[in-house]
């Protein structure tokens, strides 16, 4: 894997800024100069040594022209004034950071790599979250492992459930991840314990039948030096091992903290194009999953399960209120995967042609 870019790395020092993704970011980085990352950047350390130095808020008027000329300009430029200061101070050790330092620092000494939306393995379907809900698409991705496992399908499969799943649950995840996998498709979950390493078991263990399996993408909810939880500390090392990724849109050191968990959900909505719930009870996070891929249109299918016992209540629920579709078998999901492929190379060179092209591509 090549070092981190220049932008990659202004992007990653922007994202660090803002604690994570951010809209407001998100919109100052595609205007600022006609969106360049590196001369934010740089003018945010400027206003960070300066307000360090006066303890008042320095003149920002070329950053709020930038919000100036919308529809929402009134709301952007109050939101913009909150939260400078929080970027600012955030930024203060890092105001004289020259791009090669920040990469060493960002990467931790390149442990980990980075990419932005120059990258040929950047995942384009998560622009859907501009487009369809109100949240914003992270400005990079942290990673460890094989970065072009993202791009290896072009309309991946994610599946989630709840931590506490029983043997059925469980069995469903497997099932589902290995199918998917057999048939070349990415698999992306949240490597979470229960249904979450069950999927991404599931997708290692096409490993056992075929060469070329699909891949599988961890997404974690905080940076990566806090990849895990331990007990998977093995099936990392077996993703990793395997040509596929752990990712996370948030700098290596931000806690997990709960939030965080929900809001790591919408990427995992985002990456797939359909959603499979394998287990939920009436309050587990997947059900918020769920929730995001209702928003940008991802088709979503739910594991019904026996309503006698609180395992299955959040799937049975989605099914009866018509906000899933029944997951008939986990064995056989031809009819709701698009056709198998092989997972595009490792090493070739990436066309954009490879990934559908509009928002509809990512529909069932």
């Amino acid at each position: 894997m090549q070092p981190p870019t220049d932008t990659a790395i202004a992007h990653a020092a922007l994202t660090f800024a803002a604690s994570g993704a951010d809209e407001i970011m998100f919109f100052l980085s595609a205007r600022y100069k006609q969106g360049n990352a590196i001369s934010l950047w740089s003018r945010l350390q400027e206003l960070s040594i300066e307000y360090k130095m006066t303890h008042s808020l320095p003149d920002y008027s070329d950053l709020n022209e930038c919000v100036m000329s919308t529809a929402y300009s009134r709301t952007l430029s109050k939101r913009l004034h909150k939260v400078l200061p929080h970027w600012l101070a955030a930024i203060e050790s890092y105001a004289h950071m020259s791009l090669v330092s920040l990469a060493s620092m960002l990467t931790r000494n390149y442990k980990y790599w980075i990419i932005d939306e120059t990258s040929p393995f950047w995942p384009r379907q998560l622009y859907d979250l501009v487009l369809h809900t109100d949240s914003s698409a992270p400005l990079c991705l942290w990673g460890l492992g094989d970065p072009s496992a993202l791009v290896s399908c072009s309309q991946p499969v994610s599946i989630v459930g709840s931590r506490s799943v029983n043997n059925y649950g469980r069995s469903v995840a497997f099932s589902a991840g290995k199918y998917a996998a057999l048939h070349g498709h990415l698999v992306v979950s949240g490597g979470a314990l229960g249904a979450d390493a069950a999927a991404h078991w599931g997708a290692l263990g096409a490993f056992d039948v075929m060469d070329n399996p699909g891949r599988t993408v961890a997404v974690m909810a905080g940076g990566l030096d806090y990849t895990g939880p331990a007990q998977n500390a093995g099936l990392f090392e077996r993703i990793q091992n395997s040509h596929g990724a752990i990712i996370s849109e948030l700098a290596p050191c931000v806690v997990p903290e709960p939030y965080r968990f929900l809001q790591r959900n919408r990427l995992i909505a985002a990456l797939g194009s359909t959603v499979i719930i394998a287990q939920a009870q009436h309050r587990s996070g997947a059900l918020n999953t769920a929730t995001w891929a209702a928003n940008l249109d991802r088709f979503i299918l739910a594991a019904p399960g026996n309503i006698n016992t609180p395992y299955n209540t959040g799937c049975n629920r989605l099914i009866y209120d018509h906000k899933a579709t029944l997951l008939a078998s986990a064995h056989d999901m031809s009819d709701v995967c698009h056709a198998a492929h092989e997972p595009f190379a490792q090493n070739q060179t990436f066309s954009p042609a490879m990934l559908p092209t509009d928002t509809e591509s990512y529909q069932q």
